[in-house]
């Protein structure tokens, strides 16, 4: 029966870590490109050549869950697929999406691994009425990590 718990936690914080919503409105460019070959750029100053935008993605993750490496990844792997050769962050934030309500201990109620000490049950502590004396049950607001950039293609 461990066994079983032991995997069904696993199995749910794999499909948990790769929560990441993605939107394109775009095209594609002849033939894919290598992904880890691909520039990043951050203001359209540096871009150092001529270039068509093929397209906009937008990616976005629950803020605890899922890091910027981890949405940046996944624009560098669909940029490749569109064929582009660089990709332009155009804007990033960070916002406020929903709350929930913590229990005496400080962890959200979808935070029931009790066995772990990972970080995230550290945050949450810590996000959650972390300090409060009488630990009673209030809330925490959840944020989420946006991303929005534009898959260049260069002018041969």
């Amino acid at each position: 029966m461990k066994r079983f718990a032991r995997f069904l936690a696993a199995a749910s914080a794999a499909l948990c870590a790769g929560c990441i919503s993605y939107h394109y409105e775009g095209e594609s460019a002849a033939g894919p490109t290598d992904a880890d070959e691909l520039k990043i750029y951050t203001e359209v100053a540096r871009v150092p050549r001529k270039y068509r935008v093929l397209g906009t993605a937008t990616v976005s993750a629950d803020y605890q869950q899922v890091s910027r490496e981890q949405l940046i990844k996944k624009l560098r792997s669909e940029a490749a697929e569109h064929g582009a050769n660089a990709i332009l962050l155009v804007e990033q934030q960070v916002l406020p999406t929903d709350t929930a309500k913590v229990d005496i201990a400080g962890r959200r109620a979808i935070d029931n691994d009790m066995g772990s000490d990972s970080w995230r049950n550290i945050h949450t502590d810590v996000d959650g009425e972390y300090g409060n004396v009488r630990k009673t049950p209030g809330t925490t607001t959840l944020y989420s990590r946006t991303i929005r950039a534009e898959f260049l293609r260069f002018d041969e």
